[in-house]
């Protein structure tokens, strides 16, 4: 679940968000997942972390323990890359966006 989470923090958009719930499902049951965020507008250690939520085996999916423990294990890896990412203010949704910065 919280990979759908993330996915839809970087995405500001839902997973499978043109499928009806019985074609989402079914892919999802065939393990197909939707694509990974582009690393143009997700941090490498986001990426990680969905991919690793979205593990087709429910056992191989990391705990809330795990997520937090490889988040903060990254903390220094995200503070340095801090300067490669600007976050522009909120759309008329309400969301803000995460893009790299063009160096």
């Amino acid at each position: 679940m919280y990979g759908c989470v993330l996915y839809e923090m970087v995405m500001r958009e839902e997973p499978y968000r043109d499928l009806d719930y019985a074609r989402a499902m079914e892919k999802i049951l065939r393990g197909e997942t939707c694509p990974l965020p582009g690393e143009d507008i997700c941090p490498p250690i986001f990426r990680e972390l969905i991919a690793l939520c979205w593990a087709y085996d429910p056992e191989a999916r990391p705990s809330f323990s795990k997520i937090y423990a490889l988040l903060e294990a990254n903390l220094w890896h995200l503070k340095r890359e801090e300067s490669l990412w600007a976050v522009s203010t909120e759309d008329q949704n309400g969301y803000c966006k995460v893009e790299r910065k063009h160096m």
